[in-house]
């Protein structure tokens, strides 16, 4: 390759660092809309995500609350039936002989959607009691 003399200078009068820091300028100068529209873009998004978070958990919160009240409605509706049953275990095998306990099953069965758990496990012990009694 052969190297042509010229009367143009390589370098500037300026030093080569303030050379590269109007380089860098420059450059910022031509990528920062960009860049900063991007940012407001994406900030946005960012908000519209914590939003929709927002709004499903609370979803999730209320649906969770709804299925809490329905187990523990099914978990009632189940003693209820299992009590029921050993009620009718107890009549078929003739264990219900005494008119006070048959009035109190009565009573229990008119009453028996009202019943908290509580009074329904002692029914239910109650009745397993009588049942294994010989």
């Amino acid at each position: 390759m052969k190297i042509i003399d010229t009367n143009i200078p390589d370098i500037f009068n300026k030093s080569i660092d303030e050379q590269k820091v109007a380089l860098a300028d420059e450059i910022i100068n031509g990528i920062l809309p960009l860049i900063s529209t991007e940012r407001k873009n994406k900030l946005k998004k960012i908000e519209q995500l914590k939003e929709e978070i927002r709004v499903k958990s609370e979803f999730v919160k209320s649906e969770k609350e709804l299925l809490d009240k329905m187990a523990i409605k099914l978990n009632h509706r189940n003693k209820v039936i299992s009590l029921l049953d050993r009620f009718s275990k107890l009549h078929s095998i003739g264990k219900l002989s005494s008119r006070k306990l048959i009035s109190d099953v009565i009573n229990v069965v008119k009453n028996i959607d009202r019943i908290k758990q509580d009074r329904l496990d002692h029914y239910l012990a109650e009745s397993i009691k009588i049942l294994t009694m010989k």
